[in-house]
């Protein structure tokens, strides 16, 4: 089982598209142990929603509300779920009529329900203990698949569950101010730019991560790569609650999408822009070894754009 196992490891860290790399892991996660089913599920405040899965026949509730269900048990309690007759557990939603036993394991990071792996069987009494052994080493090895985490910090790609927590953080005023030039927009644009995001993740493996504290349940930021301007033009995009400011978390998670993109995929350059009143920001991507590269006015707006080079990475990190 150890070379499954480093195979997974391998998969999960390797520069490949998300939605690619959680279709292998399920592949691989099925063969081990001749699963009939695996599929792998982001776990948001108000969701759990299907990241890619086995076969070619989609799970009957691809997304359901995370209280339901047998994965609404396994995220409340942080422990892994494993009923060995589905059809005695009237927690159960039927995924797939064959199905006569489920196991659903919990991927947590610093104390939060992140992600589950839910393996189904069509024999009851499929799970032995060498099964579950394998599939909570499977959470350890695949987290990266779900999160970045920062010293501080934990990032998870931007999900639907987290339109109104992202919603209240952008329009507050400290934030809204730069970031939305101080308009206070609708909870559907929130939406519209989530939906964005996950179709981003999918089609490219970035997007914008959200950002919470170690020390607290509630949204405290987001980061990430964001297209502006036409044509788009991807750049760094970062900010964090004002309670955050000025105790370097700003830097902190700006750092950790920067080195996920220089090390996963070949980007030879990051790019960012912000408004040249924005001081605070602009002495972030100082500490982030961005160089400045041209001030100009975009639209009414006077803004500064800065550049951060692979190479110049690199060396600063040698």
């Amino acid at each position: 089982m150890e070379d499954v196992l480093n195979r997974l490891t391998v998969l999960v860290n390797s520069p490949s598209l998300r939605i690619d790399k959680a279709q292998a892991v399920a592949e691989v996660i099925k063969a081990a142990r001749a699963y009939r089913w695996v599929g792998l599920y982001d776990v948001t405040l108000e969701e759990v929603a299907a990241i890619a899965w086995t076969g070619s026949d989609a799970p009957a509730y691809p997304r359901f509300p995370v209280t339901k269900g047998l994965s609404g048990a396994a995220v409340a309690t942080r422990v892994p779920v494993v009923v060995q007759d589905v059809m005695t557990d009237p927690r159960y939603l039927t995924a797939f009529g064959s199905t006569r036993a489920e196991a659903i394991f919990p991927v947590a990071v610093a104390g939060r329900v992140v992600g589950t792996i839910d393996v189904e069987s069509d024999r009851t009494n499929a799970f032995s203990r060498a099964d579950e052994e394998f599939l909570k080493t499977c959470t350890s090895i695949l987290t990266p698949l779900w999160v970045l985490t920062t010293p501080r910090c934990v990032l998870r790609p931007i999900g639907a569950g987290d339109a109104r927590p992202l919603h209240d953080l952008w329009s507050s005023p400290a934030v809204r101010r730069f970031l939305w030039d101080d308009e206070v927009i609708p909870l559907a644009r929130t939406r519209a730019v989530i939906d964005q995001n996950q179709r981003m993740f999918g089609d490219r493996g970035v997007g914008l991560w959200g950002v919470w504290p170690a020390d607290s349940p509630n949204l405290g930021g987001f980061a990430g790569l964001w297209p502006f301007r036409d044509p788009p033009d991807v750049e760094l995009l970062y900010g964090v609650s004002e309670h955050l400011w000025g105790r370097g978390y700003a830097t902190e998670v700006a750092q950790a999408v920067i080195a996920y993109c220089f090390d996963s995929f070949d980007i030879p350059v990051v790019r960012a822009s912000t408004d040249a009143a924005n001081t605070a920001s602009i002495r972030v991507l100082g500490k982030l070894g961005f160089g400045f590269v041209r001030r100009s006015t975009v639209g009414d707006l006077d803004t500064v754009f800065y550049e951060l080079h692979r190479r110049a990475r690199s060396r600063a990190s040698s």
